[in-house]
């Protein structure tokens, strides 16, 4: 998910409002940008056949427009030849995100805390977005404080069934934010490596203890 301008947008998103237009294909990237701390978007996206210029900034105009009314943000659309956005190793990449050094994380307190969360316990959660190092014993220790952090500050909105339109925006960057994290943690360590610590590797002696029995429950909740 990104944040932008204070508007809460899902990749799927615009292209549900891409491909609204049968001359689009579903292949296109977003980039985002901060100059000067405000959000800027761009969305190149594919069409299935070649077209003239005239037809190619109709078609540009008329997903800006689409895109603005169904998601509710301003976007510049470029249109380009089939195969012109290329995959990364063999995968497709659909949001390239450039923020300005802090202003994700402004714009999360900001929604959590407009939801009625404590501005300590989300200036605590912002605080300790982990990454992945060498150490994965420790890092293991760092995202799972991280998820449980994520999972009070959850817990402590509203049920969901009572949640107004504020608390709901504040509930899916919880867990928006807990999905990416697992992503982050799991996609640089391969499975197989994962699964032979389980047997081989010693136990951390990190803060939580050991580690193991932790990446056992992860590992079931991931696959």
């Amino acid at each position: 998910m990104l944040i932008i301008r204070g508007v809460n947008v899902f990749p799927t998103q615009i292209e549900e409002a891409l491909i609204v237009d049968p001359v689009l294909a579903p292949n296109y990237l977003i980039e985002v940008d901060r100059p000067d701390r405000l959000d800027t978007v761009r969305v190149k996206v594919e069409a299935r056949t070649p077209l003239t210029t005239e037809e190619r900034d109709r078609v540009e105009r008329w997903a800006e427009q689409t895109i603005k009314a169904r998601v509710g943000v301003t976007t510049t659309v470029e249109v380009m030849a089939r195969g012109a956005i290329a995959s990364s190793q063999g995968k497709v990449v659909r949001v390239i995100d450039q923020p300005t050094e802090g202003v994700a994380l402004e714009s999360a307190l900001s929604s959590l805390v407009a939801s009625g969360l404590p501005e300590s316990s989300v200036s605590s959660w912002t605080a300790v977005q982990p990454r992945v190092t060498d150490d994965f014993g420790r890092d293991l220790d760092r995202y799972i404080s991280y998820w449980e952090q994520t999972y009070r500050l959850l817990s402590a909105l509203p049920a969901k069934s009572s949640r107004s339109d504020v608390e709901r925006a504040a509930a899916q960057t919880l867990l928006t934010a807990g999905r990416e994290s697992r992503e982050r943690f799991s996609t640089p360590i391969p499975v197989k490596y994962m699964t032979a610590s389980l047997r081989n590797a010693p136990v951390s002696s990190g803060p939580t203890g050991s580690w193991r029995p932790r990446l056992r429950l992860f590992l079931a909740c991931a696959l």
